[in-house]
């Protein structure tokens, strides 16, 4: 959680800057007081460039649904499919079926929430999110589409790549 996010270590930087700009008052040694706070402020930007240099696992995840919310809003197919394992026979069908009939104008994923299990053999990651989708029939009708469920993407890292090998849709709304 650390490596995902700076306002942590921003924080404490921050924190201990006031502390120590609190005791100059009360000392006599602004100099060894002014160079502890510079260390405090070196130490916090490496911190947070530490935090942008690392990409954890929920990361990788995560950018895998972006990259596959991405390939969907671009209609590409190949885009979508490079990231479903070979064993998600399901799940490539319905992307394949999906793209067939329908060009998605948009996508959005709300309260993603990813959880990396490390004990299987591969490494598997499960990610619960709501996702709505835009879109219009290639068959030519009027009027918006939408289309908004809960789902549960299953991934397991192939050859360090995290790939999905499943999913399940909880539907929302559809119109």
């Amino acid at each position: 959680m650390l490596a995902e996010d700076p306002k942590l270590v921003i924080f404490i930087g921050i924190a201990a800057v006031a502390v120590l700009a609190s005791a100059l008052p009360r000392t006599e040694r602004y100099g060894l007081v002014f160079l502890a706070m510079a260390a405090v402020l070196v130490l916090t930007v490496a911190g947070v460039v530490a935090e942008r240099l690392v990409v954890t696992e929920r990361e990788q995840v995560e950018a895998v649904l972006d990259d596959i919310a991405s390939a969907l809003e671009d209609n590409d197919v190949d885009g979508v499919l490079e990231h479903l394992s070979a064993s998600a026979g399901r799940t490539r069908i319905r992307a394949r079926l999906g793209l067939e009939e329908l060009i998605i104008t948009d996508t959005g994923i709300r309260n993603l929430q990813i959880s990396i299990n490390r004990l299987t053999i591969p490494a598997t990651a499960e990610a619960r999110f709501d996702g709505v989708i835009r879109y219009r029939f290639r068959a030519g009708d009027i009027g918006r589409n939408f289309y908004a469920a809960r789902f549960v993407v299953v991934l397991q890292l192939e050859e360090g790549r995290w790939m999905v090998t499943d999913h399940i849709e909880h539907t929302i709304q559809s119109l």
